[in-house]
């Protein structure tokens, strides 16, 4: 998880009114703490105070750990005035602020700087590994990003304790199917906020579950780049230790066959192909091939493709884009996965 998109605000659904607006901009300052000392990137819109967007900032920067803040924002004077003044407040030692600016708002009336707000919200949205909602009016943009969010198979983390959008999120998703093990009354908790990462993570490694292919694999094809063999080592490792067949591309090349003839039936022939994508994966041809042919097979529900991000570069090919990926760091961290992975299997 690299980013994470928080959206929200006040309700007006909770038994004591009076208390919820404090509540709300208390959890929206330990959210920006957690996210911040997990080095997770914070993306948010408003630079306002009377928003989630501006507590979760504090939060963030309070922490002292450095990290990015991304405001996408409308572009209008009073909007950058506010995130000047913001910055200031927010100053740190390494702390990086970015700006990213949209389209603002042709007049003042309040449909065209709602349309302005929105646009932003979507560009935000497209940039998040993972959706937090805080409550959020069910009358304002948040239900909507909530529902794009979903539509695009975006993790979700709704705190449903508010009421409002994130409640509804919360209960309209069939936690015991899709998330099975997981005990979803944390996120009807107010301090289930501090088990944040926890959660993300959890909801990701599901996600990459959800894919095709539900039975324990047999097989399992491992793409990589030869600079990044260490950890292809250690997933072939895990994968052994499970009684896992493990295939590796130039150890199935047969001298009768065209190579890509024999990567082709290598990958066809698995339940998974696990990529290991990096930098030095994105430059190679033969890598783009296995990944293409990987991800074609298993929107056809032929296999299963794991993600694995080495070192948090872009991913760039659009069809990979869309799949769920998991950063993992060194051989420990593989090996936990792969055991996460198989356990639910």
């Amino acid at each position: 998880m690299k980013s994470v998109f928080v959206i929200g605000g006040h309700t007006g659904e909770t038994a004591d009114a009076d208390a919820e607006l404090p509540r709300l901009h208390k959890v929206s300052l330990t959210l920006g703490h957690v996210l911040a000392k997990a080095g997770v990137q914070l993306l948010i819109c408003s630079p306002f105070p009377d928003s989630v967007d501006y507590y979760a900032a504090m939060g963030y920067a309070d922490a002292k750990c450095g990290g990015v803040i991304q405001f996408h924002s409308p572009t209008h004077s009073t909007v950058e005035e506010k995130r000047c003044l913001l910055r200031k407040t927010l100053g740190r030692p390494g702390l990086v602020i970015q700006d990213w600016n949209y389209p603002g708002p042709e007049g003042n009336e309040e449909d065209v700087w709602f349309q302005s707000w929105f646009l932003a919200q979507i560009q935000a949205l497209e940039k998040a590994d993972v959706v937090v909602a805080l409550g959020g009016k069910v009358s304002q943009t948040a239900s909507t990003l909530l529902h794009l969010a979903e539509a695009k198979g975006l993790p979700i983390i709704p705190f449903a304790f508010l009421g409002g959008v994130a409640q509804r999120s919360y209960e309209r998703r069939d936690w015991s199917r899709l998330n099975p093990g997981f005990d979803s009354s944390i996120l009807c908790d107010i301090d289930g906020v501090e088990h944040t990462i926890e959660i993300a993570n959890r909801l990701m490694l599901d996600r990459m579950q959800s894919s095709p292919c539900p039975e324990r694999p047999k097989v399992v094809f491992v793409s990589f780049a030869h600079q990044d063999s260490a950890m292809a080592n250690a997933l072939r490792a895990a994968l052994l230790k499970e009684g896992i067949e493990v295939l590796v591309g130039d150890e199935e090349i047969r001298p009768d066959q065209m190579i890509t003839a024999t990567i082709e039936q290598a990958v066809l022939r698995s339940d998974v192909c696990a990529i290991l994508w990096s930098r030095q994966y994105a430059q190679s041809p033969w890598c783009y091939d296995e990944m293409s042919l990987a991800i074609n097979q298993q929107e056809y529900g032929k296999i299963k493709v794991w993600l694995f991000n080495l070192d948090d570069s872009p991913i760039v090919p659009a069809q990979a884009r869309k799949l769920p990926a998991i950063s993992v760091r060194s051989g420990h961290a593989m090996h936990h996965c792969v055991g996460e992975l198989l356990g639910k299997s």
